[in-house]
Parts: C-alpha cells; structure tokens; sequence
C-alpha cells in the first residue's frame, strides 16, 4: 500500500477532530452556512459540523481519504458532500458559492510555490459569497525558519501509533519527512514519506490575500484565538471578503 493508504488507516488516531477547531470555524459560520472544507483528510472536522446543521461539502486530492469521510458520513447519517480534488483546481467548484472556506491541517503549502497559493486564493475569493470568509492555517514557517526548527514534537498514541516529522532545509522549500510508525501483536512497521514544502510565511500570507481582495484580515497564533507572534506554533488567518 501507498504511505497515504496505510496512514488513512490511522488518520482518526492521529489526527482526531478537535472540539477548539471546531468552535472557531463556527464562531464565523452563520446557522446552515454552506462550509467548504479543502483537504478534510477524513473528513473528521467536515462530518462534526455537518451534524452541527452546517450545508458542508469537503475535498481532498486522496481517493482513500474521500472514500473514508464517505463512508463514516454514510454510518453516521450525517448529509455530506464528499469531492475528489486537488486544490489547485478548486475552482472546478466555480458554479457553487459558499459562505465559509476551511483550509487547515497545513495543507495549503503542499502547492509547490506562491503563485500556485496566489492562484489559489484568488479562486476561494471567487467561491466566496459577498460576506463570505476564509480561514486559512499552517505551521508556523516565520518560527521554523527563523530558528531552524529541523524536527517537530512527536505524535504518540497510546494504540501503538506514532508519527515523526522531520524537516530537510533546501533552497527556496523545505522537505518534510513523515514516518509512521505501527505497534500491533509484537510486530512494528514504519512507513516513511517525503514531500516538499513551500515554507510560506505570514507577510507573505497576508500579500497574497489582500492581492487577491480581502478586505479585512486577522492573524492568531492557535485556534484559542491568541494573538499571532513569532513564537506562535501556528499562522491562522481569518480573512473576510
């Protein structure tokens, strides 16, 4: 199996939805919003406000991701609309409109430089209604770049899983190395990964967004809402159109 298929196995322990995430996307999301979420994994986050009465259509570029949010959605009840789609092609979605945009998880700085972020922003302000609004997060690369940050905290849970992440610095991106690790009856498998990154950070975030015409945007450092700063863990940005 691919790194993908054998992490899809373990995503929900990984990554489980987190309640403080959650009540931040709604703090900006009127009732029955029309939510789009862009790379939902599976689809954690995208199925709980759903059930919460949100109109929510999630996306993501990995068949076994959206086959995954799918099929929980379905053994949930929960009405959603799961879509195949990388996000640099998000504006196949143009004959819809929504009233918020979700792209978290650090999946934005997957896309492989800043005028594929450009693009793409400036498409999410197109899918947006009048008032809509754009939340955006990522790692903190103003920290990981400034202090040469090679490796992040490790994921350990008690199922026997684990995840590593490790950065390679190159010129203009950053190779991230993932591996997976899997304890099960005496046995340990590792499955590893490498991508590279486009290390975007927080003055660039801010240009490209106001480029492509918000008119108002806000940066916090966590999803508690605390100010952004250098030493945040995170760039959350909270752009309204």
């Amino acid at each position: 199996m691919s790194f993908y298929q054998n992490l899809n196995l373990y995503y929900d322990i990984l990554f489980p939805a987190n309640p403080t995430q959650i009540s931040f996307i709604e703090k900006y999301s009127k009732p029955a919003a029309r939510i789009l979420d862009i790379a939902a994994g599976t689809g954690n986050q995208a199925i709980l406000l759903a059930s919460n009465g949100y109109d929510v259509t999630a996306t993501d570029s990995e068949e076994e991701m959206v086959n995954t949010m799918a099929e929980k959605a379905l053994n949930e009840n929960v009405p959603l609309q799961s879509i195949r789609l990388e996000m640099e092609k998000i504006q196949l979605l143009s004959t819809s409109s929504y009233d918020v945009i979700v792209c978290i998880g650090n999946s934005i700085v997957h896309l492989n430089s800043i005028d594929e972020i450009r693009n793409m922003i400036k498409d999410i302000y197109k899918l947006l209604e009048n008032d809509g609004t754009f939340i955006v997060q990522t790692v903190n690369y103003d920290r990981i770049l400034n202090l040469q940050i090679q490796e992040l905290p490790l994921i350990k849970k008690p199922e026997g899983i684990s995840f590593r992440r490790t950065y390679e610095f190159l010129d203009e991106k950053i190779r991230f190395n993932g591996a997976l690790t899997v304890e099960k009856d005496g046995e340990i498998q590792q499955f590893d990964h490498s991508v590279e990154l486009y290390p975007l950070q927080s003055f660039q975030l801010v240009t490209v967004l106001q480029e492509a015409g918000f008119s108002e945007i806000t940066l916090y450092g966590d999803f508690k809402e605390n100010e952004y700063s250098i030493t945040s863990p995170a760039i959350i940005a909270v752009a309204k159109k």
